[in-house]
């Protein structure tokens, strides 16, 4: 740790600061900043929290079942994008990732995360200018592999015919025709259950925070 003038009061260990150490060797300020955010280097947020940032990069207009296109920043390969640094620290992350870190929880290692509006939507041809990559509601998201991933874009049907032999969902619930939604045109089934779960959680969240979802 390093000492001050005098040689007797420790200072902050983050070079150039020079303030009074306090606890795990530094000020005040880096330490109320790695107790928020994990990192003492981070600096105040430019929104108050995760969900109000959310909310101010998506329009909702359209409704829930609907896509949330991101009203930001577009990448050249046509995701939404937020530049503020947020939950892991990173400095810019996709609209949709961090929709699904809001609302569905961490993102498996080894996973992606998935449009199914894109997979349903038989006329979209993908790439850069796909509007469904600027989609954001986390209804429309799901966590899958890269090879998945691809396969799902490059055949919406041909994915629907590989589903259609699993018998249930991948949270265990069964295909059964009470809890089985199947896409007119590509077969591609949704789990009832599992839709139900997404919105409680959803709701449960806003509720949480005194907000209203549209």
């Amino acid at each position: 740790m390093t000492q001050g003038v005098k040689g007797t009061s420790p200072v902050c260990s983050v070079e150039s600061c020079g303030k009074r150490a306090r606890g795990r060797g530094w000020c005040d300020a880096h330490y109320t900043r790695w107790l928020r955010y994990g990192d003492p280097l981070i600096r105040k947020r430019f929104y108050r929290d995760d969900l109000a940032r959310f909310w101010s990069l998506v329009d909702t207009s359209a409704g829930l079942w609907e896509c949330w296109p991101c009203l930001g920043f577009i990448s050249p390969d046509g995701y939404g994008m937020t530049a503020t640094k947020f939950m892991n620290g990173r400095g810019s992350e996709r609209v949709h990732r961090f929709a699904y870190l809001l609302f569905v929880g961490p993102i498996p290692e080894g996973l992606t995360v998935d449009h199914q509006c894109h997979n349903l939507d038989l006329t979209c041809m993908g790439g850069p200018t796909c509007q469904h990559r600027r989609c954001a509601n986390p209804f429309h998201l799901e966590a899958v592999t890269a090879e998945e991933n691809v396969s799902r874009g490059r055949s919406p049907l041909l994915t629907g015919l590989r589903q259609s032999g699993k018998t249930v969902c991948p949270h265990g619930h069964a295909y059964d025709e009470a809890n089985t939604y199947v896409h007119p045109v590509t077969g591609y089934r949704w789990c009832r259950r599992c839709r139900a779960d997404k919105m409680r959680a959803a709701a449960q969240r806003e509720r949480s925070v005194g907000g209203v979802l549209v």
